[in-house]
């Protein structure tokens, strides 16, 4: 079994949208304790000589965390980032799309239409229109954090910001792991997942980003996630 993490919240919430896919601290740690023996790399699992393996995803605060708590057990894992973020000191376009469904607390106003949000899943399924228009119209992910601000203020949100465990994190994040039981590998150059529709500018995506860390890390890039 091969557990993909999107990071780890010390208090997880039901109902927070950016928690979805995020694992509390404690609760990963002792699964981690209990299980040692058990966890190997996802090469091992796939040998069948251990049972489970963990990756995470994004170059998120939550996924530094994440990686840290694996580094400072001295466990396997792999950390999947994307450079463009780091590098160009931008958030992810679903972090806003998460905090925006968090603040749209009643009904949220998409496209001209207002829709009610009367419960958590009505919060999901309006989300998930949401990305699937952006997939459709904007095929990068400056446009779609464009449209979001656009969202924001139609739906007259003040302050918005987005939430520390979300924001994206630093080179210094990144490299502070060499040398360690965690290994850095390409989630692609830039988190964009319309280059699914295209298959010379994803190969152009996953080179970018593995010719950049390499630039950092003294072992081959030679796992991708997509």
């Amino acid at each position: 079994m091969i557990y993909a993490l999107h990071g780890v919240i010390d208090k997880l919430s039901a109902t927070e949208m950016g928690h979805r896919n995020l694992v509390q601290t404690d609760v990963l740690k002792s699964f981690l304790v209990e299980n040692r023996d058990a966890i190997g790399t996802t090469k091992e699992v796939i040998a069948g000589e251990k049972e489970f393996a963990f990756t995470i995803d994004d170059s998120t605060k939550s996924s530094f965390d994440a990686a840290v708590l694996f580094a400072e057990l001295n466990m396997p894992c792999i950390w999947f980032v994307n450079g463009c973020n780091v590098v160009e000191n931008k958030p992810y376009s679903f972090a806003y799309l998460n905090e925006l469904m968090n603040r749209c607390v009643d009904s949220i106003v998409f496209n001209g239409r207002t829709i009610n949000l009367d419960c958590f899943s009505a919060k999901k399924r309006v989300r998930k229109d949401i990305k699937e228009y952006m997939h459709l119209n904007f095929p990068k992910e400056e446009l779609r954090l464009s449209y979001l601000k656009e969202m924001i203020d139609v739906n007259n949100i003040q302050g918005f910001e987005i939430p520390k465990y979300s924001q994206h994190i630093t080179l210094d994040d990144i490299t502070s792991l060499k040398d360690c039981s965690v290994h850095v590998m390409n989630h692609l150059w830039e988190h964009n997942f319309t280059d699914l529709d295209d298959v010379e500018i994803l190969k152009d995506n996953i080179k970018k980003g593995k010719e950049w860390l390499q630039t950092y890390f003294d072992y081959p890039i030679n796992e991708h996630a997509l």
